[in-house]
This record gives structure tokens, sequence and C-alpha cells, in this order.
């Protein structure tokens, strides 16, 4: 049997809006509703433990439930992709995040629950994976569509916490959690209106399999290396940077600015990113963004806490859009590979990161000083940022 020649990803047609930006706003305004039940969960129930029947240790499993799903399962969630196309895979996933912000409403008990975080770790894992699709589609514009891509994201988280918070303290929690559901539901027609054609052809060669699927490229171990500094060593410890200087009230008052300012600095800088990405390359605008984290980390442990704290806002902020960028724009370079199946890679590396942040933050608080954990941050993310760059052009040697 004589092999298909490769396929090439197809141009942008900007002509048809369908398949360019209103296909990015409609399918990230979905995300951005989906993700209100989610965000509120995390401000609710630490507090409200006993009114869903759990213990703080349920709590904990809960919260960790889903990226420890999406860390095992992005893969299938990407092959399921290929069978049902983007728009189908997204009106199966809003109706997921529909049926898991209910049931947190209605559901009592941490197995019963668990099965909702469950079902909300696979919706998200493909919202996630649908909505970066459309926005790769977007061609010379492909920053800014993911750009607005993780504003509007980022905008329905922050919109969940403070709405969602003030709704628990009026109603209370289970009212709260009705009112998210009322608000996830609007994403079911916004994924319907999407276009019916798929905004990337399909690839020639099938997905890895099995272990090797686990098996990282040298940018997505750095993507790992990212996150578990700033999910695990940065936010986890943010508060107690401040508390250093300053009495508990005032620790805590600087983190929460800290992390609402975060969401704020993706959403205003997340456009911006994106359009730097395509003027000057994402590769460019990854490692000038690698150098700002790396000093951020680094100046925290020189006395220039708030200086370091900003710099990292900054810097994370443009990494969560230029990073996907890069993934993309290498897969397109590379006519035998396949973009949805990239970007469920480093998504699934990245989600790992995460995941193994805060556990190892937590080890190791009490056994190192802070300044101990920030330099070490910062010696790391130099490794791995190095070993990403020589393994990529060691390659890009051997194929010219």
């Amino acid at each position: 049997m004589v092999a298909e020649p490769p396929q090439t990803l197809p141009p942008h047609d900007s002509s048809k809006p369908s398949s360019g930006w209103a296909a990015v706003i409609l399918s990230s305004s979905a995300l951005a509703l989906t993700l209100t039940g989610d965000q509120l969960l995390y401000v609710v129930l630490p507090l409200e433990a006993a009114s869903f029947g759990l213990s703080l240790v349920w709590v904990g499993i809960l919260l960790s439930a889903n990226r420890w799903i999406r860390v095992l399962l992005y893969g299938e969630v990407a092959r399921i992709g290929d069978r049902l196309g983007s728009r189908r895979l997204t009106i199966v996933a809003c109706i997921g995040a529909v049926v898991s912000t209910l049931a947190y409403a209605v559901l009592d008990g941490g197995p019963a629950l668990l099965v909702a975080r469950i079902v909300w770790g696979l919706s998200f894992a493909a919202l996630n994976l649908t909505t970066l699709v459309y926005a790769v589609g977007g061609g010379p514009a492909m920053g800014r569509m993911i750009g607005v891509n993780r504003s509007l994201r980022t905008a329905g988280q922050a919109v969940a916490a403070a709405l969602g918070g003030w709704i628990a303290i009026s109603l209370g929690p289970r009212e709260a959690f009705f009112a998210m559901t009322a608000l996830t539901v609007v994403a079911v027609p916004l994924a319907w209106m999407l276009p019916r054609h798929e905004p990337i052809a399909a690839q020639p060669r099938p997905p890895a399999r099995g272990w090797r699927y686990f098996v990282p490229s040298p940018f997505n171990l750095f993507s790992f290396g990212l996150l578990l500094a700033g999910e695990g060593v940065f936010t986890f410890t943010v508060g107690l940077l401040f508390a250093e200087d300053a009495d508990t009230k005032t620790a805590l008052l600087s983190a929460g600015i800290a992390v609402a300012a975060r969401h704020m600095v993706i959403i205003l800088i997340s456009p911006l990113s994106g359009l730097i990405a395509d003027r000057f390359g994402a590769r460019a605008t990854v490692i000038a963004s690698s150098a700002f984290v790396i000093l951020g980390f680094a100046l925290i442990p020189l006395g220039a806490t708030l200086a370091g704290v900003i710099v990292l806002l900054l810097a994370r902020g443009v990494m969560a859009v230029v990073s996907p960028v890069l993934v993309a724009q290498q897969i397109r370079a590379n006519t035998s590979g396949n973009v949805m199946h990239a970007l469920s890679a480093n998504a699934t590396w990245s989600d790992l990161g995460a995941a193994v942040g805060p556990l190892l933050a937590g080890f190791s608080i009490g056994v190192i000083s802070l300044d101990l954990l920030y330099a070490a941050t910062a010696v790391l993310l130099a490794l791995l940022c190095g070993v990403w760059l020589a393994l990529e052009r060691r390659v890009t040697a051997q194929s010219c």
C-alpha cells in the first residue's frame, strides 16, 4: 500500500470570520463560563467543608483530582477529539461542565463529588484543547487569538471568584453553585454556534500511544519546570514571603493582592503577549520571558521581594500565552505532526508540574529557607531552559 503524502495545515482564510475570530471568541467564552463552578469550588470548599459532608482531607483530594485526571487522560481526550471533531467535542464538554457544576450544588460526600470532579477534569481537558485548536487556526494572528483566549478564560475565573463568593456569603454555598450552573448552561448554545468545519486539517501521522506519549520533549520538560516553580514555589509561598517582613494580616492582604494581580495581569497582558509573539516570533518571546521568570526567582533571595514578585507576575502572564503558540508553530513547521496531540502533551506536562509543585514546596518549607528555595528554583529553571535550547539546536543541526 502506498503511503499518502503528508498534508499541510490549510492557510487561514480571514474572509471567513466564523473560521477565525468568531470561533475563538465563541469557544473561549464557553470555556470562561464553564470555569465558574470550578473556580467557586476553590473559594467555598475549604471554608464550607462541613456543609458538603466533607473532611479537610477530602477537600484536598477533590481540589486536586481534576488536575490528576487531566495528567492521565489528556491524550485520550485528544484522540476522542480526532473522532468527534472540535465542535462536537466542545459541545459535549460544555454539557459535562453543566453536570459537574450542578453536582456541586446537590451532592454530598467525598465519593459523589469525586465523580463530579472527574467529569469536570475531562470536560476542561477537552475545552482547553479545542479552544487552543481554534486559535491555532488563526495563521499569522495565532498569537493574538491565543492571547484573547487566555484573557477571556481568566476573566471567567476572576468573575466567578468575586461574584460567586459574594453569592455564597449572601445566600449560601449551595445557592452560589446553582447560580454558577445557570451561567455554565449559557456555554452550551455558544458551543453549538461554532463552525461545523474543522479549524485544522486531519493530520497524517497518528500520535504516539502508550508510554511514548508520556516521554516529554525538551520544551515540555521545561514547561513542567515552569509550572512546578510557578504553582508550587511561587503561589504556595507568596504569603510566607510577605510574612517575613510584615504581620499576619498585612501578609494575607499582600498575598491576596498578588493572587488577584495574577488574574488581572493575564487578562490585560495576554492580547499584547500574543501580538508580540506574532511580531517577533514565539521562540524569541518564550526565551525572553523565561529569562525574566528566572530573574524574578533570583531577585527574591537577593532581597528585592516586591520587584521579584512583579517580574514573576508579568513574565508568567506572557508565558501563559506564548508557550502554546510555540508548540503550535513547531508542529505547523513539521507537516508530519499533530497539533491537538502536541498541545495535549504540553498541557499534560504543565499540569503535572502544577500538581507536583505544591507537594514539593510543602515538603521543602521548614527544611530549607525560602531564600534557598527560590535560589534553587532559579537555578533549576536555568538548567531546564539550557537543556531545551541545547537539544533543540542539536535536532535542528541534524535535520539540516
